[in-house]
């Protein structure tokens, strides 16, 4: 245990260190600007948990963090900001991503010291090197907004989800109001929450249907409460009160029409910066397998390969409701917006990483458990999984590098 520690330390010690050189690097930009000018530096923390700020998400979560910070280092943005995409701020670059390094470097510190207790160190390492070689991990990372807590929170989400289908019908109580509390923090950092707390709670209501529906309240009628009052709030802003309820079929027909349209960017992004199309195609062998492995005799199996088995399918079922939930979401968007320019941007479906991640890990502990003692069978599964992360690695770098100005200066 103390060894776990230490090393996860060092791990979040690490990612924190190498975060805050990105954050002070890379310029301040619009979201960030806005943010702190009209919400952080204006309002009070009356006002934040109001939802009185002029922002599209409007839960107050992240925000409350962010005016905390601002006050103990005494920062008001000295710059005159008139709408520049890009500012160049030392110390607000500094200062305003503190937080969300702090929780980007807990979501790795957190994944390594679970699958180290979990499994072993090497599969700590495997999980670890899969976290920080995506995309968003590096992306959202010096950002000051709500993204990091939303992974990190997301992850614990998924971290809970694992141990209460390991456990089945013998979970502790704790696991149960330990996943309720992730989800109501969830739906405080942000109401596009709804859509991993509805593929959870699915997941756990087949799973175990009698102990779900005694703490359904907690797990998913309260975040869903708390998602839904904040949806409402947000509306405010982008819809005339006086405006009519719009016909959801007519507003998803848009939004599928939209989606269908050639090269249209977001419905890409929202995967492959979230999910590279070497952890997809990953996943795709690892579900084959899992295929294959459903048709052995049980007689084949230990009770530990059926567990992670079953914790993989469970898994696969979450993470795909969470995709056709992201694409509706994205259709009534387009569709909502079809005459506007409203950016639907691939950060609102950040919340895929870390059950992208844990779902491979997951998978390639079954490729490990089907290669059974065949040598030369699991050093290619180990092998081809260091190569994906390799080339998921130089796949993020090279698209960080493309944000030219806006990644650094």
């Amino acid at each position: 245990m103390i060894t776990r520690i230490l090393l996860a330390v060092l791990v979040f010690t690490g990612c924190f260190i190498g975060g805050m050189q990105i954050a002070s690097q890379k310029l301040l930009w619009n979201d960030e600007l806005f943010t702190q000018r009209d919400t952080i530096d204006r309002l009070s923390y009356e006002d934040i948990l109001r939802a009185r700020f002029p922002e599209g998400n409007l839960s107050p979560l992240f925000y409350l963090g962010q005016k905390t910070v601002s006050l103990l280092s005494a920062y008001r943005l000295p710059v005159l900001w008139k709408g520049e995409f890009c500012v160049y701020e030392p110390r607000g670059q500094f200062i305003l991503r503190l937080l969300p390094v702090f929780f980007m470097s807990l979501s790795a510190a957190a994944i390594f010291f679970y699958l180290a207790g979990r499994n072993s160190l090497i599969f700590a390492c495997a999980g670890l090197a899969l976290m920080v070689s995506g995309f968003s991990f590096w992306a959202y990372m010096p950002e000051a907004r709500p993204y990091s807590l939303w992974v990190f929170l997301s992850l614990l989400q998924g971290i809970l989800l694992i141990e209460l289908l390991r456990a089945g019908r013998s979970a502790a109580t704790r696991l149960w109001f330990g996943l309720a509390g992730v989800n109501v923090l969830l739906a405080l950092t942000i109401f596009f929450s709804a859509i991993p707390v509805i593929a959870v709670s699915v997941v756990l209501f087949f799973r175990d249907r009698i102990r779900f529906l005694k703490h359904s309240p907690v797990i998913m009628a309260v975040p869903l409460a708390l998602c839904g009052v904040y949806y409402v709030l947000a509306k405010r802003i982008y819809t005339p009160v006086s405006s009519a309820v719009p016909d959801v079929v007519a507003v998803l027909y848009r939004g599928v029409s939209v989606l269908a349209a050639e090269g249209y960017k977001p419905r890409q992004d929202m995967l492959l910066t979230n999910i590279s199309p070497y952890l997809l195609v990953f996943m795709a062998v690892c579900i084959v397998v899992s295929v294959v492995s459903c048709w052995r005799s049980d007689s084949e199996s230990t009770v530990s390969e059926t567990n992670t088995l079953t914790v993989f399918n469970w898994l696969l079922a979450a993470l795909g409701m969470m995709l056709l939930m992201a694409f509706l979401l994205l259709a009534w968007f387009s569709g909502w917006y079809a005459q506007s320019s409203f950016p639907v941007a691939e950060r609102y479906f950040v919340f895929l990483m870390p059950f992208a991640v844990l779902l491979s890990l997951w998978g390639l502990q079954v490729l490990l458990n089907v290669t059974k003692n065949d040598v030369v069978l699991k050093f290619s599964v180990v092998a081809g999984f260091a190569v994906m992360v390799v080339f998921n690695a130089a796949w993020t770098y090279i698209h960080l590098m493309t944000w030219g100005p806006f990644w650094s200066v």
